[in-house]
Order: structure tokens, then C-alpha cells, then sequence
């Protein structure tokens, strides 16, 4: 797991979240990492504790990756203007291992964001303007559920009449059939056993 915590900046904007979360992109996208990350799940955190330091921006990065020198992934966050404070956890320092990490990330689905609005009552109007419509939760690649289906060149003809059209999968009787040009989109309906 990877946390890349930002500085903080003064004044929470849609263009700070979209600047850090492209800064991220560009670093994972680099050939060097795209060969060694499968996927992931990636998890905003904005917090502001009314303390006058500000919003605090925070990444968190489930990652399904071959091993890589903390060294390098810092030096290339930085690079990119990111990662002041990176930290990388192995599975193993987690209890309940990856189980773990994943709980300790989807954790900020559940819990009211840290924002001072007892003390500050316009962080949360900042805070729902800014985040409004923003996925909190992310997942990429091999996280992503994504799947791709090979195509089939031929198209796969009904065994009764040979249509090639098919309506639903779930009533195997109810297709468009192979009609004339004037019929078209029109449904039949092939009772079983006919022909």
C-alpha cells in the first residue's frame, strides 16, 4: 500500500484534487511502472482540523505490483511534484494482511470526513462544493473488474432458424428473427419445438 500525503494547501479547489490525482496518474502511467503495476484501488482522504494549516489532501493506493525500491517511487512522486511524505507498506505489516489493507482503505467510505465543522461551519460548504460528484474510491486496472471478451468474428446463429439477432439470453424463445427489410426490428417469437 502506498500513502502519498501532500502538503497542505490554504484554500480546498476542484483543480487541487484534479492536479494531484493527474500528478498521481502521470507517475503510474510511466513505462517503467506500467510494466510492474497490475492495478489498484485508489482512496481520497480531505481532511481539515481547524488547527490554521489548512486542507490536507491525502492519497492512499491499494496497488497490485511486483516489488518496487521505495527509493525510486519516491524520488519519482517528488519528480512530480508529489509525495513530501510517501509511505509504502508490505501486505504482511498489516494485520490480516491484504484483507487488512483493504479495510484500512475502504474505512473512508464510512466515516464523516475531518473537517472542523462544529469550529468552521463553511468547511463543509467548501467541502461539499469541492467534492460533490467526486469518487472517493477508485479502482484501476486489475481492480477494476474490467474484463476484456475476445470478439467473435462470425456472429452466433439461432439453432431453430438462424437468426443472428438475439434479443435476451434470458428467454431463449423471443428474438428478432432473419426478416425482410420492412420487418426489420420487429420481434418473433418461436414457440419450443417449432421450427
Amino acid at each position: 500500500m502506498v500513502t502519498i500525503t501532500e502538503e497542505n494547501v490554504e484554500k480546498l479547489t476542484r483543480e487541487v484534487l484534479d492536479d494531484q490525482r493527474s500528478k498521481v496518474k502521470g507517475v503510474l502511467n510511466q513505462p517503467f511502472y506500467r510494466h510492474k503495476i497490475r492495478g489498484g484501488l485508489s482512496v481520497l482522504e480531505v481532511t481539515n482540523l481547524g488547527q490554521g494549516k489548512g486542507w490536507h489532501p491525502h492519497t492512499a493506493l491499494l496497488v497490485d505490483m511486483d516489488y518496487i525500491e521505495h527509493s525510486k517511487l519516491q524520488a519519482d512522486l517528488v519528480k512530480a511534484g508529489l509525495g513530501k511524505q510517501c509511505r509504502i507498506d508490505a501486505a504482511r505489516k498489516y494485520p490480516g494482511g491484504v484483507d487488512g489493507m483493504l479495510n484500512y482503505c475502504l474505512k473512508y467510505l464510512h466515516k464523516a470526513p475531518k473537517i472542523s465543522q462544529d469550529r468552521f461551519p463553511e468547511n463543509e460548504v467548501i467541502y461539499n462544493q469541492v467534492m460533490k460528484g467526486r469518487r472517493l474510491c477508485q479502482p484501476f486496472g486489475s481492480l477494476y473488474g474490467v474484463h476484456k471478451v475476445k470478439e467473435v468474428k462470425e456472429p452466433v446463429a439461432c439453432c431453430r432458424c438462424a437468426c443472428t439477432v438475439w434479443v435476451s439470453a434470458y428467454e431463449p424463445g423471443f428474438h428478432l428473427g432473419n426478416t425482410p427489410p420492412s420487418d426489420k426490428g420487429q420481434a418473433k417469437i418461436v414457440q419450443p419445438g417449432a421450427t
